[in-house]
């Protein structure tokens, strides 16, 4: 099981990809020892995220209908800084999303 640990203060959300299906879903931080934790703070995207303010949350599903992903959006109104997680081979993934224009 591969999970990615958010921090937002004194709240943390576990986010976890199910091996057999892929599917990403939040789940109880406790269950993963301390010593399996790997600071990725100071590397993208999360380094350019730091502070900012969680802004809204999608929950994507697949066409198959399988929740495989969750959009993050941190900032301010016109200044959003977009991060996608989904399950794929069993892993997370993380992706910042820019705009186009």
């Amino acid at each position: 099981m591969e999970a990615l640990i958010l921090f937002f203060g004194d709240y943390q959300a576990g986010i976890v990809c199910d091996g057999g299906t892929d599917e990403v879903y939040i789940a109880d931080v406790f269950q993963f020892a301390p010593h399996f934790r790997i600071d990725l703070s100071q590397q993208k995207p999360w380094k350019a995220i730091l502070g900012m303010q969680l802004f809204s949350v999608w929950q994507l599903t697949n066409d198959r209908g399988y929740d495989d992903g969750l959009q993050f959006e941190f900032g301010i109104v016109g200044q959003q800084t977009h991060i996608l997680v989904d399950g794929g081979a069993s892993a997370i993934r993380v992706w910042e999303i820019k705009p186009y224009l």
